[in-house]
C-alpha cells in the first residue's frame, strides 16, 4: 500500500510534509480528532494517528513552553522516594552504591490494622517532607499526622534522641515524638533541633556551647553535658506564649541554635561572631535578639 498516497486522499498533501493537521472548520483550537478521520482510515488499515497542535505565531509557542514548566517538588506535598549513598560501617550491611530506601519504613505501624482503622491509611506509603543530614547522622521528616521523624546514624552523645549511645544504620522513628508531627528540623553534627505543629521547640544532643537552650548537668559517666532525649527549649523569651505562636522556623550550627518569627530571630549557644556582633558571653540562653522593623523573614539558613 503507498501510505503517503493514501494519507493524501485525506489530508493535503502540503500538511503532510509539514506533519502538522490542521482543519480551521473544527474549532479554535485547532485540533483533529482521531473520530473524524475513522471510518476514512479503516477503510486503509490505518489504526491510528497522532495529532498535534499547530501553532501558528511565536507567541504561541512561547505561551506554551513557559506553561509546561513546573516545579518538580511540591514542599507540602513532599518527595516520593529517598535514595542514598556513600559507606555504611556495618558489617552486616555495607553500602557503596546508590540504594533506595524501603519507604514503608518511614511509617508508624506500617500495615497495622489495629492501628489504622482504613485499608487505604494501612498500606500508604509516606512522603518526604525534609532529610537533614550531618556527618554524624540524618533526620527524614515525613508528611504523616503524627510519629513523622525517623533518624539514623551515630548514637554517642546523644545525638539521636533515643535516650542511648547506641548507632542506628537505619531509619527508625523517635518514641518520644509519637503522638506529634514535626514541621521542622535541623542538625549539626552533635545536636538536632526540631519544631512541632504546636510551635514547640525541642533539642537534644551534646550541650558543650549552650546550644540546646537549657542548662544540662555533666553525668558522672560523662566529660561533657548531654541530653540524649528531647527535651522542651521553655527558657529566657521562649517562656511567653505569645512569642511561642508567632515561631516560624528553626536553625542550627555546631556552636548554636536559633529560632525566627516573621521579623525576630533569637540565638543561643557560642557566640564566636557569627551572630554578626562579638560579645564576652557565651551560653546564655535567649541572649542575643535580632529585630527586622522593614522587612519579614522566610527562611534562615546557619
Amino acid at each position: 500500500m503507498d501510505t503517503e498516497n493514501t494519507l493524501t486522499s485525506v489530508i493535503p498533501s502540503n500538511e503532510i510534509e509539514n506533519s502538522e493537521i490542521v482543519d480551521t472548520d473544527v474549532n479554535e483550537e485547532n485540533y483533529k480528532t482521531y473520530h473524524e478521520y475513522e471510518s476514512t482510515f479503516k477503510n486503509y488499515e490505518i489504526q491510528e494517528i497522532n495529532i498535534e497542535k499547530r501553532f501558528t505565531t511565536k507567541q504561541d509557542k512561547t505561551s506554551r513552553n513557559e506553561s509546561s514548566r513546573q516545579d518538580w517538588y511540591d514542599y507540602n506535598r513532599g518527595g516520593s522516594n529517598v535514595y542514598y549513598s556513600g559507606l555504611i560501617k556495618s558489617a552486616t550491611h555495607p553500602i557503596d552504591n546508590l540504594h533506595q530506601l524501603d519507604m514503608s519504613s518511614l511509617k508508624l505501624n506500617y500495615s497495622d490494622g489495629s492501628y489504622y482503622p482504613s485499608l487505604s491509611e494501612r498500606i500508604s506509603l509516606p512522603r518526604v517532607r525534609s532529610l537533614k543530614m550531618s556527618k554524624n547522622h540524618s533526620v527524614i521528616l515525613t508528611n504523616e499526622p503524627k510519629g513523622n521523624i525517623f533518624i539514623s546514624g551515630l548514637g554517642s552523645r546523644g545525638r539521636l534522641g533515643l535516650g542511648n549511645s547506641q548507632p542506628q544504620d537505619t531509619y527508625v522513628p523517635i518514641p518520644f515524638f509519637k503522638d506529634k508531627k514535626i514541621l521542622f528540623c535541623d542538625v549539626s553534627d552533635d545536636h538536632t533541633i526540631v519544631l512541632t505543629s504546636t510551635n514547640e521547640i525541642y533539642t537534644w544532643g551534646c550541650n558543650s556551647y549552650g546550644q540546646l537552650g537549657y542548662s544540662v548537668d555533666i553525668a558522672s559517666n560523662k566529660l561533657e553535658p548531654i541530653e540524649a532525649t528531647p527535651h522542651l527549649v521553655s527558657t529566657g523569651d521562649f517562656k511567653k506564649k505569645e512569642l511561642i505562636k508567632r515561631i516560624i522556623g528553626i536553625n542550627c550550627s555546631k556552636f548554636h541554635s536559633l529560632a525566627f518569627t516573621k521579623n525576630e530571630i533569637y540565638f543561643w549557644g557560642l557566640n564566636i561572631g557569627q551572630f554578626g556582633f562579638t560579645s564576652s558571653n557565651t551560653g546564655d540562653v535567649m541572649k542575643w535578639k535580632f529585630s527586622f522593623r522593614y522587612k519579614c523573614l522566610d527562611s534562615i539558613d546557619s
